[in-house]
């Protein structure tokens, strides 16, 4: 199981604060999930409602395991199925005319430290620059957008991650879109968040 952590809902985490807690917070497998940034965009039922309409596009950005873009688009797609809170959207790396129209993601891998989901959803396409990353390291920003706004977006990271059929992989991209769509009504930090403004640690 991933660690995660929850903001208080409203306020955004600095990308320092976030570092730190993927460090400090990495669960007995090493991944970890941070949400950095909850908008108040996201509703689970528009979100069905869109994922109905076709399949739901995701942008893959970053590099890992020498893999080519595509490659890695698919491996990350691939990973993602059946991974968001139901009803199921079902995930597409290629954008057609048959693709909703609402939500998409950004995946992206390795990147800079300093790079939000904000950013992510209002330039989808922008290529972006490799992070830095230690041995066997994998670390992922994911974004729900919503149209080009950010709705959710959480930070994740995987330590000693030996190739792309490694279970930490899957793990890692499983949570993220476990996270970022998960119904405002079951988010631990709607349950019992306060005005203070802090993180808060659910182990």
């Amino acid at each position: 199981m991933s660690q995660k952590i929850n903001r208080t809902s409203g306020r955004k985490i600095s990308a320092l604060a976030v570092t730190l807690a993927l460090a400090a917070c990495a669960g007995p497998n090493g991944v970890s999930i941070v949400e950095d940034q909850q908008t108040g965009f996201f509703a689970s039922e528009e979100y069905a409602r869109d994922a109905s309409t076709g399949p739901m596009l995701v942008v893959v950005r970053g590099a890992a395991f020498g893999y080519d873009p595509t490659t890695l688009a698919n491996l990350v797609v691939n990973n993602m199925q059946g991974a968001d809170w139901g009803p199921h959207a079902r995930f597409t790396p290629v954008a057609g005319p048959n693709t909703a129209r609402m939500y998409f993601y950004v995946m992206a891998i390795n990147p800079p430290r300093d790079l939000t989901g904000a950013a992510l959803c209002a330039r989808p396409s922008q290529p972006i620059a490799p992070g830095p990353v230690a041995a066997g390291e994998i670390r992922l920003e994911a974004a729900l957008c919503r149209f080009n706004k950010v709705a959710t977006s959480v930070a994740g990271r995987a330590t000693d991650v030996a190739g792309p059929a490694d279970p930490k992989f899957r793990e890692l991209i499983v949570a993220a879109v476990q996270d970022v769509t998960r119904p405002n009504q079951q988010r631990i930090d709607r349950r019992d968040s306060d005005d203070s403004g802090g993180m808060h640690f659910h182990f």
